[in-house]
Parts: C-alpha cells; sequence; structure tokens
C-alpha cells in the first residue's frame, strides 16, 4: 500500500440521534467515547483495522509493530495517517460532490464493458453540463 499522490477524503462514517430521544446523555457519551478517546479509537484500529478520526490514537498506531496480514505484514495505518494529514481543503469547489455523483454513474457503465470509455466522457459531460448549465467543456 502506497500513498496516493494528493491527500483526498469524501465523507466517512457518521453517528446520528433520533430527534426527541429520552437518552440524550447516554446518546451523548456514546458519541463522545466514539468520537474522542484515544483509547476506544486505539482499539477500534488495531482490532478492527479501521482508520478512526483520533491523530493521537493513528499516531501511535502508525509508529508501532501493528501488521495486517492482507497487506504482506504492512502497517496501513501509517500509509494513511501520512495521506489524512496530506489532505488540504483549498481546492475543493462547488461543482466536486455533483461531478463526482455524475463521474460514478456514467462509468459504471463503461467499467462494466456496456459501453466505451469515449462514450463514458460524452456521457458525463452532458450529465455535468445539464446538472451546472455554467460550466463549458
Amino acid at each position: 500500500m502506497v500513498k496516493g499522490p494528493k491527500g483526498f477524503s469524501w465523507g466517512g462514517s457518521w453517528i446520528c440521534a433520533a430527534a426527541g430521544t429520552d437518552n440524550i446523555e447516554l446518546i451523548r457519551n456514546m458519541m463522545l467515547n466514539l468520537t474522542c478517546d484515544t483509547h476506544i479509537a486505539y482499539r477500534i484500529s488495531t482490532e478492527l483495522g479501521d482508520f478512526t478520526n483520533n491523530n493521537a490514537a493513528m499516531g501511535q498506531i502508525a509508529n508501532s509493530d501493528l501488521t495486517h496480514d492482507f497487506l504482506g505484514g504492512q502497517n496501513h495505518i501509517a500509509v494513511l495517517l501520512d495521506s489524512a494529514q496530506s489532505i488540504t481543503r483549498k481546492n475543493i469547489s462547488p461543482y466536486d460532490q455533483g461531478m463526482l455523483y455524475v463521474l460514478q454513474d456514467v462509468f459504471h457503465d463503461y467499467f462494466t464493458g456496456n459501453i466505451t470509455e469515449n462514450d463514458a466522457w460524452d456521457k458525463f459531460y452532458y450529465a455535468v453540463k445539464k446538472l451546472y448549465p455554467e460550466l463549458n467543456r
């Protein structure tokens, strides 16, 4: 596993509480623990292999001897942490999310062998223009 050429983030997991819940304190504590507790984040990562939002825990694991068989014994948390720390938000545009969904949608047909790459790009540009008429190809 190697760090990609540019840091990238697209969403993640979300925790939500139902409006009107009668367990506000329990939900508050659970959300705080799952998102802010370094020990819990460390356990999630070491036991499940997930990368969490806790920099302290991820730093500990990145500098540890943790390995996973599926990567030939590599510490993937070190690679993911390096990548996460390179993310900047200065190149985000108001078009990114919509264009990503269009790209995924139209290229599905290409990846499943139903259309050519050129046809996929044509469909992409057509859909983007329809979604954002102010843009030009």
